[in-house]
């Protein structure tokens, strides 16, 4: 494993690009993207909601979609990564949920900041409530995964009662840190890829 890290430490000194452009024709780094999403919705369920008892709310499950989706989109890619229909799909599809799960997240910190301001004494209609919030769901496209899973894509929870915080950030502000390292790492294996597209047709 150390082995492993200095030899892509090195590969990323010597041409940072190109070694993005690399990366993103081998399965292992959308295995590990797409694993990595699946891991935080697992344990999301698993730890928040079933071990702290910390009921999801309706934006709650609509960021869990959205993670799937990231999954799902790197698991198709890595089928056949250097293929450029796999590779365009998974990064469309990447993306998008990436996008999505963003103005969610951004929703429910507004969710959170709503219900903080009342708290400290605004009126509440006046600040105009905390928002819509349902106990049922509209996933994109029309998918009843409350139905499928409902342990899992059922919210039951109140937007904006914000119960857990690490290092002074609370759920949605880390979700937002999470979207921005997804995005980083997707950004650079873009424009990797585009590069060594550029190098190439200069030869």
């Amino acid at each position: 494993m150390f082995c492993l890290i200095s030899r892509s430490w090195n590969e990323l000194r010597r041409d940072f690009w190109n070694t993005f452009a690399d990366w993103q024709d081998r399965r292992t780094i959308w295995i590990v993207g797409g694993l990595a999403a699946l891991f935080l919705d697992i344990f999301a369920w698993v730890f928040f909601q079933e071990y702290l008892q910390l009921s999801a709310c309706e934006m709650c499950v609509y960021i869990r979609f959205s993670m799937l989706v990231i999954f799902l989109g790197a698991m198709f890619t890595a089928i056949r990564p250097n293929h450029i229909l796999f590779k365009t799909v998974g990064y469309i599809v990447v993306i998008w949920a990436i996008a999505r799960g963003s103005l969610w997240s951004i929703r429910l910190e507004k969710m959170y900041q709503r219900a903080e301001a009342i708290r400290n004494g605004a009126d509440f209609f006046s600040f105009g409530g905390l928002g819509h919030c349902s106990l049922e769901p509209t996933f994109p496209f029309g998918i009843p995964l409350h139905q499928w899973l409902p342990k899992i894509f059922s919210p039951s929870g109140i937007c904006g009662e914000e119960n857990w915080r690490l290092l002074g950030l609370n759920m949605a502000e880390w979700m937002l840190v999470i979207y921005a390292c997804f995005s980083i790492l997707l950004a650079c294996m873009l424009i990797g890829w585009f590069v060594r597209g550029i190098r190439c047709n200069k030869k």
